[in-house]
């Protein structure tokens, strides 16, 4: 009886196929005067090897150890590599893909990996053959090859946190938005009240029905401002008004009913609607459930009453926690990443209460070395299969001097980038990729850099936007979070500060906070023909301004940022000399409206040392080294400009020390009627922090109830 082909058992019939390949193998190993060893023998003499190490380990060395189970696995013939189908060993490069680029170097750690002499060199300079052959760039972590650039690694996730510092930052969390949460429950009872006014009944008895929309994020068809909660909503058409629109139209006479205020449809409040304009009254309704806020106010203030000690916060710190590092001239906060990685964050939070930027130095010390290098990046912007319409090899780019939109080839780009592009008249055509990622598409195109930029992010309890308890957006559903950042920013740059076609990001203030992280640099050199039509631009160039640009140390962006108390001086400054600022089109800037909200201008060192003179108010002026951190608060103003082709990645978060003052901008921008959506919803990330700390404090309170009913009933039994 012929037993099953493969593996002969015990009792069982070898075929004559297996038999066969048998005698063939013995028969090869004779030929060449190698001794036969079949698989079973292989397997135990793995089995010995591994015995002899464990009996010998407490002798010898551990790294004597390590080497010798290393020959002795690579002298089993079972787990050598294997050859291909024409005997060689193969000679396929993990980067580029070839097998005739010439030598390759295998890596002893992973056995599987290997990389060409033209790749190691062109891709990974700061790596010797020796090393690679000790540890591959894979191994190592920072591969650069577009399938490892593409490999999704970065899983956001909620980190565990110990119990102390859970409860540390639900405290931290009450103190701060306990006051906010009181105002907004007083607005809403009152908007209740005019209701139940208008109804004829008690507003104890009045359910506020709740509104059922297709999109959880509405906003108001006049202002654009997003509703969280309560909202007048016309019953005919699709007509909302917010709470704050309502008491504008109530405020000529504020006994005016609803009644007395019907929707006016299309031509006052939103779109075009099929029926005109509707007289039907306006309702109030309510976007979450009817007594959400109030229940959530009275766990909050039973939390509070529970505890002697609370005090709300004044936004105030007595002190400083240890002594203040300054840059320059620049009276700033500067740490070192390494000083503040897992420490104590009492010193920071000292300088961002009071509305200070933070500096922190060498962030890229902390990361894996993965590239940022321009032809790594290009790589990644590329797209060979662009949905199916064929390949994507060009982008937009503004060009600085005039800013119109071009398109160019992706690779031209970063040769500009690192080379530098020039006008035919000679002058350097600078110019900025429009090319700003959202985190979604970050982490599509390239999430090992996102995975690295996650990593570097200073006090990750207020920037990380998935894991700090002190970031009001790490609170939000991701179903409703609106994405703001991180993006990437790949800009030309030149020293010299040219006064027609800088590379510059304009005068503007962001409505939340920002942390920008500069992670690459490339000097371009100027030839004597640009030097000269620079000069012979600015003949009456003065020294001063010469100052930033006469040292060969300099760093990739120089920044301005101004104080939250500064942008009402700042504002007449800008409206008294509108005239001397051009928008890209060459009309008076005067007609853009309001300069700072939409970033039309940029200060140079003229007219910052007039606006010294006039105002008496002076910028935080600093330069961004490689690895430099810049945190901003919400508010206040700033610009940069590149001394040097830079690659920046910036992230927004909110801050509790901040929240107000975003309250307050988005108000402003409200009351601007900009046609601009308020992405933020920051009270809504308010809401949902609040609800997360009543709940982690409301289980503890309980946790420690039983704990005393405990004691007391062992110390009855005692008794």
């Amino acid at each position: 009886m012929k037993g099953k082909k493969g593996r002969a058992g015990k009792g069982k019939e070898i075929s004559p196929n297996e038999k066969e390949k048998s005698l063939s193998r013995r028969a090869q190993c004779l030929s060449k005067g190698d001794k036969y060893t079949s698989p079973s023998k292989i397997k135990k003499r793995k089995i010995e090897y591994i015995i002899q190490d464990t009996k010998d380990d407490n002798n010898i060395a551990p790294s004597k150890i390590k080497k010798r189970k290393i020959e002795n696995i690579l002298q089993d013939t079972k787990f050598q590599r294997k050859p291909s189908s024409r005997g060689k060993e193969s000679c396929m490069c993990h980067q580029c893909q070839r097998n005739d680029n010439g030598r390759v170097v295998n890596c002893a750690m992973c056995r599987t990996k290997r990389f060409c002499i033209r790749c190691i060199t062109k891709w990974y300079p700061l790596l010797s053959e020796e090393e690679v052959a000790e540890k591959c760039p894979v191994c190592r972590g920072y591969c650069n090859c577009m399938c490892c650039l593409r490999k999704k690694t970065y899983l956001p996730f909620r980190r565990a946190m110990c119990s102390a510092d859970e409860l540390k930052h639900a405290w931290h969390v009450i103190r701060y938005l306990y006051p906010w949460l009181r105002e907004f429950h007083e607005h809403q009872n009152e908007e209740k009240k005019r209701e139940a006014e208008i109804k004829g009944v008690d507003a104890r008895d009045l359910l506020i029905p709740e509104a059922k929309y297709k999109n959880e994020q509405i906003y108001c068809y006049k202002c654009n401002a997003y509703i969280v909660d309560y909202h007048w909503s016309c019953r005919n058409c699709t007509c909302i008004s917010c709470l704050s629109c309502w008491r504008e139209l109530l405020q000529p006479d504020i006994t005016t009913t609803s009644e007395a205020l019907p929707c006016v449809g299309s031509d006052q409040w939103g779109p075009d609607s099929d029926d005109g304009i509707c007289d039907i009254p306006l309702e109030l309704k309510s976007v979450l459930s009817e007594s959400f806020i109030s229940k959530l106010y009275e766990e909050v203030s039973e939390i509070i009453n529970n505890d002697p000690n609370f005090e709300e916060s004044t936004g105030n710190i007595s002190k400083c926690c240890c002594s203040t590092n300054s840059i320059g001239k620049v009276n700033l906060y500067c740490p070192m990443a390494k000083e503040v990685k897992g420490r104590d964050i009492g010193h920071f939070e000292f300088h961002w209460v009071k509305g200070e930027p933070v500096i922190v130095r060498n962030v890229l010390e902390l990361t894996s070395g993965l590239s940022w290098d321009p032809m790594v990046m290009w790589r990644v912007l590329r797209e060979k299969d662009n949905g199916g319409q064929g390949p994507k090899l060009s982008a937009l780019a503004v060009d600085c001097r005039d800013w119109s939109e071009v398109e160019i080839n992706i690779h031209c780009f970063f040769m500009g980038y690192q080379k530098g592009l020039y006008h035919r008249d000679g002058w350097p055509r600078l110019l900025r990729l429009k090319y700003c990622h959202n985190d979604s598409s970050f982490a599509e195109h390239s999430p090992r850099h996102l995975e690295e930029f996650m990593d570097v992010l200073p006090f990750p309890e207020y920037t990380d936007p998935w894991n700090g308890p002190l970031n009001l957006v790490s609170y939000l559903p991701f179903k409703l979070r609106r994405q703001i950042g991180p993006k990437i920013d790949i800009a030309y740059g030149v020293r010299e500060e040219l006064g027609e076609g800088d590379s510059v990001i304009k005068l503007h203030y962001d409505l939340h906070d920002v942390v920008n992280i500069l992670m690459h640099t490339e000097e371009v050199h100027l030839c004597e023909q640009q030097h000269n039509a620079i000069l012979r631009k600015h003949k009456a160039k003065k020294d001063e301004d010469q100052k930033m640009t006469t040292s060969n140390n300099y760093g990739g962006a120089l920044w301005d940022i101004w104080r939250r108390e500064d942008v009402p001086k700042l504002r007449d400054y800008l409206t008294k000399h509108a005239r001397d600022f051009t928008n890209g089109y060459n009309l008076p800037s005067y007609l853009a409206g309001d300069l700072i909200h939409h970033g039309s201008v940029y200060l140079t060192m003229e007219h910052k040392r007039k606006l010294q003179d006039e105002y008496g108010i002076e910028a935080w002026t600093f330069e961004q080294n490689l690895g430099d951190a810049i945190l901003v608060p919400a508010g206040c103003p700033y610009q940069l400009r590149n001394l040097k082709s830079c690659i920046n990645v910036t992230l927004g978060f909110v801050s509790l020390e901040s929240f107000r003052v975003c309250l307050g901008l988005a108000d402003e921008l409200r009351l601007q009627s900009r046609q601009k959506e308020d992405k933020l919803e920051v009270e809504k990330m308010a809401i949902y922090a609040l609800q997360k700390a009543s709940s982690c404090l409301t289980s503890e309170m309980l946790e420690v109830g039983r704990k005393k009913k405990k004691r007391m009933n062992r110390q009855q039994k005692g008794q």
